[in-house]
């Protein structure tokens, strides 16, 4: 059901969870160490994740409703996919390292960071600025 705004309910908790998630590796300094921590775990993580993520396992068109709440938030994904599709077309079928390190980068940190505090309410200063978690008592 979408309202007359252009917002829709989220019916698919479970794939904005893990489209945030991505989003905050992508948002991230240098989101190798992230995946890295990832595959110690025995998850399969990295660029190509990524990319069958964005690319090939979702249709964010549609995807007002069901996984996102509104236009605004459609148009920061799709902004997101579209600078990850621009270093694609520089890098070719490459590893981890070739992606990160492109110049073209920073603009998919920028679009991850974006969508990031509208999906999840991050602010900029939080992504900026993350504070290691507190020591258990």
């Amino acid at each position: 059901m979408i309202d007359g705004a252009g917002n829709g309910m989220i019916r698919d908790n479970e794939t904005r969870t893990e489209l945030i998630g991505h989003l905050r590796d992508l948002a991230s300094g240098d989101p190798r160490s992230c995946w890295e921590g990832e595959r110690k775990q025995g998850l399969i993580s990295g660029i190509d994740e990524v990319f069958h993520f964005f690319f090939d396992d979702h249709d964010f068109g549609g995807a007002v409703g069901p996984i996102l709440a509104g236009a605004e938030e459609l148009a920061a994904v799709s902004d997101l996919k579209h600078a990850l599709g621009e270093v694609l077309d520089a890098v070719g079928d490459r590893g981890d390292d070739e992606f990160v390190t492109h110049p073209l980068w920073p603009a998919v940190r920028s679009a991850a960071s974006k969508a990031l505090i509208l999906l999840a309410g991050e602010t900029e200063s939080r992504l900026s600025h993350r504070s290691p978690a507190p020591d258990p008592l």
